[in-house]
C-alpha cells in the first residue's frame, strides 16, 4: 500500500477523492473498471465519455431520444398510478354493493370495471342513495 504523506492512494483504505484522482490520472489507459471504483460508476463514466465523443448533431439526436424515452417513462408511470386509483375506486364500489345488497352478479361487476373514470366518480357519489341493485341501471 503506497502512501502520499497522510493520504492513502491505493488499497481498501483509499478515500473517495483518492479513487477519483487515480481514475482521472489513469483514465486514458483503462479498459476495464479499476478495482477501486464500483463497476456501475465506471460504466456511467464510459457512457458519458462515449456521448462526449459524438458530433454535435449526434449529441442533439441522443438528447432528443433521451427526452422521448423519459417522456414515455413518465406517461407509463402516470397511467399506472391512474390505473391503481381506478382499481381502488372499483373495488370500493363493488365491495359496498356486495355488502349492501348481499352480492353482486358477475355481469354487473364487469360492467362496473369497464366504466370510464368519470362514470366511476358519478357512481361513487350516487351509491349512498341506491335502494336496490336496479338503481345501477339508471
Amino acid at each position: 500500500m503506497a502512501t502520499d504523506g497522510d493520504r492513502t492512494t491505493q488499497g481498501n483504505d483509499a478515500t473517495s477523492l483518492d479513487k477519483w484522482l487515480f481514475f482521472l490520472k489513469h483514465a486514458s489507459q483503462l479498459e476495464d473498471p479499476p478495482h477501486i471504483l464500483p463497476r456501475s460508476t465506471f460504466q456511467q463514466l464510459l457512457e458519458g465519455a462515449d456521448i462526449a465523443s459524438l458530433s454535435v448533431e449526434e449529441q442533439n439526436a441522443y438528447e432528443e431520444s433521451l427526452k422521448y424515452y423519459r417522456d414515455l417513462i413518465n406517461i407509463t408511470d402516470t397511467a399506472r398510478m391512474e390505473g391503481r386509483k381506478a382499481a381502488v375506486v372499483i373495488n370500493t364500489i363493488t365491495r359496498q354493493l356486495e355488502k349492501r345488497f348481499d352480492g353482486l352478479s358477475e355481469d354487473r361487476a364487469i360492467a362496473i370495471k369497464t366504466l370510464p373514470s368519470d362514470n366511476l366518480a358519478a357512481l361513487s357519489e350516487a351509491l349512498p342513495g341506491f335502494t336496490s341493485l336496479e338503481d345501477l341501471d339508471t
